[in-house]
């Protein structure tokens, strides 16, 4: 394996065309390859400390689990090699004709703002989304004919289930907090809140504005279509 190979791994919210949300959040979390064993020594030593072997999610966030949660944002960026982006896209500028009337290629089309535009030809990628449903396999094969433009880069792009794999669970809570920040008005949730608070703090970033593009720890690119 390349010393510089990088580990995506990719999530969504909201991104169903009829959900009643304004804004779908697509995300990563990126980790060089010969680190993932060491923070999955690290997150499992979390979850032993706070006794918490259940799947990390953003809408299971309560007042119970909100310490583990609070730790999981510090280990992320206490962690100079994880990063993060992602997009956020206002879903009523959604043009259909300009999209072959086709709502999943508009989809393929935001996936490919998120991931094409930070590779860098000299490093390798492997690429891991969420199983969502039974369109899961022809999106990954769209998404692979639409990345494949950059010069060999990527080495793979493949499904994971979320509940397996910790990064993928970690990308589910930042795009989660973007998501409720930006589409649920009538926020009741404490724990969410004060979550969210942190991770505005801790980024620097509002979770609404775009971040300068060449911010590599926590990107967020908001898409004015």
């Amino acid at each position: 394996m390349n010393e510089n190979t990088y580990n995506y791994y990719c999530d969504e919210s909201c991104h169903l065309k009829n959900d009643h949300k304004s804004f779908m959040v697509l995300g990563y979390i990126s980790a060089p390859y010969n680190r993932i064993k060491r923070f999955k020594e690290d997150i499992k030593e979390m979850r032993r400390k706070h006794k918490n072997s259940l799947e990390i999610k953003w809408t299971n966030l309560n007042q119970w689990n909100y310490p583990f949660y609070l730790d999981l944002v510090d280990f992320f960026f206490d962690r100079m090699d994880l990063n993060f982006r992602a997009v956020l896209v206002d879903k009523s500028r959604f043009v259909a004709e300009k999209c072959g009337n086709d709502y999943d290629r508009f989809y393929y089309l935001m996936y490919y703002q998120l991931i094409y535009h930070k590779l860098d030809i000299c490093n390798e990628y492997n690429i891991y989304l969420d199983i969502k449903d039974e369109l899961s396999v022809y999106r990954i094969n769209e998404l692979k004919n639409i990345l494949n433009v950059k010069m060999g880069t990527i080495k793979k792009i493949q499904h994971i289930r979320s509940h397996e794999v910790d990064f993928l669970q970690l990308c589910d809570l930042f795009i989660g907090a973007i998501s409720y920040n930006s589409n649920d008005v009538e926020q009741k949730s404490i724990p969410k809140i004060k979550l969210i608070e942190k991770i505005k703090k801790r980024s620097n970033c509002d979770l609404l504005s775009q971040t300068p593009k060449n911010e590599s720890k926590f990107n967020l690119f908001r898409i004015r279509i």
